[in-house]
Order: structure tokens, then C-alpha cells, then sequence
């Protein structure tokens, strides 16, 4: 898994194309300050980063038993996926805000059948309050809490309140240290209404991507069919993290909407369910040859996109 990535994010690394990012939220702002000096710490370090997710997703399905037989299918697939295009491999606020989204989903997951709730429910929405501190879209996530809570726990009106606890202290020490520097008004222009207002729009799309952007579509709109038409025939715990992976695509693909960029990198935050769905298809689909030829087809697509 970790030579499939280093293979993804070799050409990039030898011809570096670094574009710095500008007025970030705060955590990603002082990854990029730090790393932009150094084309090599700024690669390797978002390499690391992405086979940390990758090995943190399998981790994660594996000790709650989620997927059938021990599998790396997943992460590959994320890997893939967070890599289909050169945009991608690099280091953007949505790779920092998806370390803090999967490691989200080890309690969010622990909260079936399970009595004592509060800690996890708190530790889940602080969470998703740092991976905000990341990326602001990821705001629009947030309800995919009280989704999560309503799948995989009975409906308790403390966790709901806890679960806005959680997720506004990074907001609240972050305006008091902004408040007490005297720098309020100024952060909350450069943080949140510059990204918003003032991004770059779309650039048209590419013949090159348009056999990667159709890849895409097929393998998940099929493997999201397959997940969703044998929930019945699985375990309650799979069929329920399964539900809720179907919620998580739908938020994913509404944060997308937040700001008025539409390029790839704007949808990775569908990479996480996405990677589970499609990995799931390749190890247990019937027509072995239809789902490793879409597959290939993907890897095809990225290749001559990448060499194009």
C-alpha cells in the first residue's frame, strides 16, 4: 500500500508544481506557512499524511469488523482516489481535515450498543470541530453527528446538546485568542469570507478528465447500489456504518456547495465513504471481471491524466 502511493506521488515529487495556499483556517494555515519553504517537506509530509488515513481506515473497519475478511481494499481505493489528479497530490486543507474526519468515525463506530456515550459522543464532535479548524466546508458536516447518533444510539437530548459542545471549543478558543490579540475582525475576513467569496473559479474541463471524472461516477454509483441492496443480508453494526457512510457522501457532496469552486479537489470529502463502498464491491462483488475492469479503467484515466 505504501509503494502504490510513493508510485502515485513520484512524477509530482520529481517535477514540483507547489502553489501555497492563502487565508486558511488556522491549522491548515500553519501546516502550509511551514511546510512552503521546502518542496520536499511539503510532499513527503502530505504523503505521510495520506498513508496515515489510508492505514488508519483499515485499522479502524478491522477492529470493529466491519468488512468481510481482513482486507487492505479500502485503503487502497482512498489512496487512489485522493490521487486521481495532480491537483490532489499535494498538500490541500481537505487531506489535513480528513485525518480528524476518519479518526472520528473509531467512537462515532463504538457507539453501537454502547451505555456510556457522553465521552464518545464529546470526542466525535471535537473532531469534526478541529477538521473545521481545517477546512471551513466541513461545517457542513456536522449533522452526520446527530445522523450517526440517531443511527447507532437511542435517542438521548444530552448527547445532541454535548455534541454542540464539542464542536464549538475550537471555535471558542480560537475567538478569544483572535478577541484577545485584537484581531477579530481582521481573522474573520482573511479565514472565512475571503476563501468563500474570493476563490478562484473553475477552469473548464479537459478531455483528459473527462474519462476520469466518468470512471468515477460508474464505480461509485455502482458500488453504492451494490452496498445499499445487500444492507439487509448483513450484520445490524454493518448495515447500520454502512447507513451512515450513504449520509456522510450526501453532506460531502452538499459541502461542495459552500464555496464557488467546482474542481476535484472540492469532493475528496467523499473520498472516505467512497473508499469503504468501492472497496467493499471489489472484494466481495460476483462479476469479478466487471468490478476490476472499472477499477482498472480508474487507474487508466489517472495515468493518462497525470502523463497527459
Amino acid at each position: 500500500m505504501l509503494l502504490f502511493a510513493v508510485a502515485l506521488w513520484i512524477f509530482p515529487f520529481i517535477k514540483p508544481n507547489i502553489t501555497p495556499f492563502e487565508n486558511l483556517m488556522p491549522i491548515s494555515q500553519f501546516v502550509n506557512d511551514f511546510l512552503k519553504t521546502n518542496f520536499k517537506f511539503w510532499y513527503s509530509f502530505s504523503l505521510l499524511l495520506l498513508c496515515a488515513e489510508a492505514f488508519m481506515l483499515y485499522f479502524i473497519f478491522e477492529k470493529h469488523d466491519i468488512l468481510t475478511g481482513r482486507t487492505y481494499l479500502p485503503s487502497v481505493v482512498y489512496i487512489t482516489l485522493m490521487s486521481c489528479a495532480p491537483l490532489l497530490t499535494s498538500f490541500h486543507p481537505i487531506l489535513l481535515a480528513n485525518f480528524f474526519l476518519i479518526w472520528a468515525l473509531d467512537p462515532l463506530i463504538s457507539l453501537y450498543r454502547n451505555d456510556e456515550a457522553y465521552p464518545l459522543v464529546f470526542n466525535i464532535s471535537l473532531l469534526f470541530g478541529l477538521a473545521s479548524m481545517c477546512y471551513l466546508p466541513t461545517i457542513i458536516l456536522f449533522p452526520i453527528i446527530w445522523i450517526g447518533l440517531f443511527i447507532f444510539h437511542p435517542f438521548n437530548f444530552r448527547e445532541w446538546i454535548i455534541s454542540l459542545i464539542g464542536i464549538s471549543i475550537p471555535f471558542w478558543f480560537l475567538f478569544v485568542y483572535y478577541f484577545w490579540n485584537n484581531e477579530l475582525e481582521d481573522a474573520w475576513y482573511k479565514s472565512v469570507l475571503y476563501p468563500l467569496m474570493h476563490s478562484p473559479r473553475p477552469k473548464p474541463i479537459k478531455n483528459e478528465t473527462i474519462y476520469l471524472v466518468i470512471s468515477l461516477l460508474l464505480l461509485s454509483a455502482l458500488s453504492t447500489s451494490k452496498v445499499l441492496e445487500h444492507l439487509g443480508s448483513t450484520s445490524v453494526k454493518t448495515s447500520k456504518v454502512m447507513s451512515f457512510l450513504f449520509w456522510f457522501i450526501v453532506f460531502g457532496f452538499l459541502s461542495s456547495f459552500l464555496i464557488p469552486t467546482w474542481t476535484i479537489r472540492d469532493f475528496t470529502f467523499m473520498s472516505i465513504p467512497l473508499a469503504v463502498f468501492i472497496g467493499n464491491y471489489l472484494n466481495l462483488a460476483r462479476a469479478k471481471w466487471l468490478a476490476e475492469l472499472l477499477f482498472g479503467f480508474l487507474l487508466f484515466a489517472l495515468l493518462f491524466l497525470r502523463f497527459s
